[in-house]
């Protein structure tokens, strides 16, 4: 599943695949996760053991965890996850990268397009010997969302518009100035 799902965030993953509540405020946006009526404070995210929620908010944003990051993921619900220090009373997410010892120098990517110029890409190196084991992963996602609206705001009359990135000049956004 997460193979199939490499291109997506954690907050679109958990939603159509598991039982877990995701409060999402849109794409890109906050998105956290509760376990069996449990707040968001009370889920605890696991990176290999090591708590990453943080600590001031005690909030994990899963909008910004792209599952290509991931090799395993287990979720568990209540608080019998407790036990192993988490302090997860709601129920916890534990996010795994699998070591691959002794393979060597080895490495993947891949890339995909869609709609409104959206395309997504990703590498991963992987270097594994007897004692020693890294990998390295680079995600990156575009997407130019030049798509046609109607604009209700500037007249009265509705009118058919289309959204266009804002051009950047000397690092700051170019503004256009109307005279009368």
């Amino acid at each position: 599943m997460l193979q199939v799902n490499k291109t997506r965030s954690f907050s679109e993953l958990l939603t159509d695949n598991s039982a877990t509540y995701i409060k999402s405020l849109g794409t890109g946006a906050l998105s956290t996760a509760s376990f069996r009526g449990g707040s968001a404070a009370q889920t605890r995210v696991n990176w290999n053991g090591v708590n990453i929620t943080p600590p001031m908010s005690g909030v994990f944003d899963f909008s910004q965890f792209p599952v290509f990051f991931a090799d395993n993921v287990n979720l568990y619900y209540g608080s019998s996850h407790v036990k192993s220090g988490t302090g997860a009373v709601g129920g916890s997410v534990n996010i795994f990268n699998d070591p691959e010892w002794g393979k060597g120098l080895t490495g993947k990517f891949f890339g995909e397009y869609g709609s409104y110029n959206t395309y997504t890409g990703g590498a991963q190196i992987n270097v594994g010997g007897k004692r020693v084991v890294s990998k390295t992963r680079l995600f990156y996602q575009h997407s130019d969302n030049d798509y046609t609206y109607i604009n209700k705001v500037l007249t009265n009359e509705a009118f058919k518009e289309r959204r266009r990135m804002p051009t950047i000049c000397n690092g700051e956004l170019c503004r256009k100035v109307i005279s009368s």
